[in-house]
């Protein structure tokens, strides 16, 4: 009579009862968890929110008035801080133009597409590299400059109209410490010398 083979099957354990228990955790394990206690953390913060709440709505008031200043010249605020960049730094390359405006070479591109859709800007091969691109502003383009620098300067009479001379000196003062401080190690292209990230767009008229 055949005998027939079964397969053994292994003996497995069952694992006992676990008793869940809050293991305690030390200041660096919480730091590596992204967590900080509350006292580490107020200590990291000195600044007060206040001040950059006010900063916040200066800027998204200063948008508002440029924007409408230059709305009448058919320009939005980026395209005309890339017309002025062109006309003042002379022939770009589309990685330079970017650079000089802080945004991504795509973000340049659509830029310059609508200032050279409306006879502004003018691109033209690179003499040196046939393979990059140059910009530059055309006479329109030049001739348009001037407005947006008349329209600028409404903007900010606008803007600073409350304050007297000596308080405007003092405020230009204290803007450029601000903006010619160091960038700290470890912060990306997006904040630059402690300038505010505006909401929507990087860059102002």
């Amino acid at each position: 009579m055949a005998s027939t083979t079964v397969p053994s099957r292994a003996m497995t354990a069952r694992p006992g009862p676990t008793t869940n228990r809050a293991v305690p955790r030390s200041p660096a394990d919480e730091s590596s968890r992204g967590r900080l206690p509350a006292d580490a953390t107020s200590r990291a913060c000195t600044c007060d929110p206040v001040l950059a709440d006010a900063l916040t709505q200066t800027w998204r008031r200063w948008r508002r008035l440029i924007a409408s200043e230059i709305r009448p010249l058919g320009l939005t605020p980026a395209q005309a801080r890339a017309l002025r960049a062109v006309t003042g730094a002379g022939p770009l390359r589309m990685a330079e133009l970017a650079a000089e405006l802080d945004v991504v070479p795509r973000s340049a591109t659509s830029m310059v597409d609508a200032l050279a859709d409306a006879g502004l800007v003018a691109r033209h091969a690179d003499p040196s590299d046939r393979r990059s691109v140059m910009v530059a502003a055309t006479v329109t383009g030049k001739d348009l400059v001037g407005r947006l620098d008349d329209a600028r300067c409404r903007a900010a009479e606008a803007l600073f109209a409350q304050l007297q001379a000596p308080e405007r000196e003092q405020l230009l003062v204290l803007l450029r410490s601000v903006a010619d401080s160091a960038i700290p190690s470890g912060t990306d292209g997006a904040i630059r010398s402690g300038a505010p990230t505006p909401p929507a767009t990087r860059t102002p008229s």
